[in-house]
């Protein structure tokens, strides 16, 4: 698998403000994006880091790079010459290079820490994946949104972990989404999904405690008891709810339709307010349009054509709106 990502700046205290970092000092985002990187890379891996991968750290390049798993190849940056000092740092890498040309499933793409008007075969098919202007808006953010194929992997668009190409794609029109003062969410998003009900969020409600939204909201057409009420409760894997419920449509209880929007309201009020740092992600992202992305979906979500109601994005909106403005009841 290939990964990539740019801008780390580990050890860096000031990319913190600079990027509207969330986390509390330098020390928790070391250790987050530590964190974050092994969940998903593995040894055989090849991870581009496309610039600036740590700027002022308390610790030396060695130190973090001896703890991120897989092949890494960087991509120099304005900030990385002091650590192609450190000879045992350098030599950690597999590749160093100012650019870089690679194929990545039958892509051709051109690594570049700064952002490029053109490359080699840019009016044809090949990509240009850069860094360097992190998650600021500017002039050279509006400019590149104008240029084909190019793809920024600054690591605060992309939750602090190192991404495939396909994942790279989604988080960049995200991230312009945003611009446009959208948040599209679904459960694989990189994103967001802390809104989705499958995200698991433990809260209690009606005297029980449940593991998400997902789960109180399938359960909630079943009486309680009832083997549909009792798979789902035992069910560990959100996704697989859904399915459940959809196999004993029959015996689904009475006048479902007209309560299931207070059951969400419900179950969505919990999460919230017992999962104080949720509520603390929506603050950061009110001033959006929430949208629960789902082709299937059409009365809770909304498909990219903008065909559904969204009224799971909506609600999500007023709930977050009225808690945050501390009018719970």
């Amino acid at each position: 698998m290939i990964y990539y990502i740019s801008d780390l700046h580990f050890g860096h205290a000031n990319v913190i403000e600079f990027d509207k970092r969330p986390f509390a000092n330098v020390e928790e985002m070391d250790r987050v994006m530590i964190e974050r990187w092994n969940e998903r890379v593995r040894d055989v891996d090849d991870v581009y880091i496309i610039g600036d991968f740590c700027f002022r750290a308390p610790h030396p390049a060695e130190w973090y790079l001896e703890q991120l798993k897989g092949r890494k190849h960087l991509i120099v940056g304005n900030h990385d010459w002091p650590l192609l000092q450190e000879q045992r740092a350098a030599e950690m890498f597999i590749s160093i290079d100012l650019m870089l040309e690679i194929d990545d499933g039958g892509r051709r793409i051109v690594l570049c820490h700064y952002p490029m008007a053109e490359w080699r075969n840019s009016r044809r098919t090949a990509w240009h994946i850069y860094g360097h202007i992190h998650n600021r808006r500017n002039k050279t953010y509006e400019f590149m949104r104008t240029v084909k194929n190019s793809l920024n992997a600054a690591a605060s668009l992309n939750g602090y972990r190192p991404v495939t190409f396909t994942e790279l794609v989604t988080c960049n029109r995200c991230f312009n989404d945003e611009a446009e003062g959208e948040l599209w969410f679904n459960s694989r998003s990189l994103r967001g999904r802390e809104f989705s009900n499958s995200y698991l969020s433990p809260f209690t409600l009606d005297g029980e405690t449940w593991s998400c939204v997902e789960q109180y909201y399938q359960c909630a057409k079943f009486a309680p008891g009832t083997e549909p009420y009792n798979r789902i409760r035992s069910q560990g894997r959100p996704g697989g709810m859904k399915g459940l419920a959809s196999y004993y449509t029959a015996e689904v209880r009475e006048a479902w339709d007209a309560v299931k929007i207070e059951i969400m309201e419900r179950a969505l009020r919990a999460k919230f307010t017992q999962n104080p740092h949720l509520l603390g992600i929506y603050a950061s992202v009110s001033r959006l349009t929430l949208i629960h992305e789902s082709s299937t979906d059409a009365f809770w979500g909304m498909s990219r054509e903008r065909k559904g109601e969204n009224r799971l994005g909506m609600m999500i909106k007023a709930v977050g709106d009225e808690l945050l403005g501390g009018k719970v009841p």
